[in-house]
């Protein structure tokens, strides 16, 4: 698991280092400006990550559309966006999959909640 608040470069060699020897790979975008798609070595970088969670913010900043669903519809399996009370969303490769929020008592602090999905 990797998230992009490194110096860029090496989070890339982290991603091909994982790709080069089958390891899996979990990215948290924050810093998603890094990523961004205008970038057309981002596109090839997002094809060699396993598994991206993002939050809608992230998402729109790295594929430039507010459109969760088309994203997580073209990167099935890869892209998992989180909708904060709405729960999250993926694509299975047939399918959306929405998955609730968690209900708690009281939200005290979100700073790593994307984070702690991944665990």
């Amino acid at each position: 698991m990797c998230q992009l608040k490194v110096p860029k470069e090496v989070t890339v060699k982290l991603i091909e280092f994982c790709y080069k020897h089958s390891k899996k790979l979990i990215l948290t975008p924050c810093r998603p400006e890094k990523l961004n798609i205008k970038d057309k070595e981002n596109l090839k970088l997002i094809d060699k990550i396993s598994i991206i969670t993002a939050n809608k913010k992230e998402c729109k900043t790295i594929f430039n559309t507010d459109d969760v669903l088309s994203c997580v519809k073209k990167y099935p399996n890869k892209l998992i966006v989180t909708l904060g009370k709405e729960g999250l969303v993926y694509h299975n490769g047939k399918r959306f999959v929405k998955m609730p929020e968690i209900d708690v008592d009281e939200v005290i602090d979100t700073t790593g909640a994307g984070d702690t999905l991944c665990r």
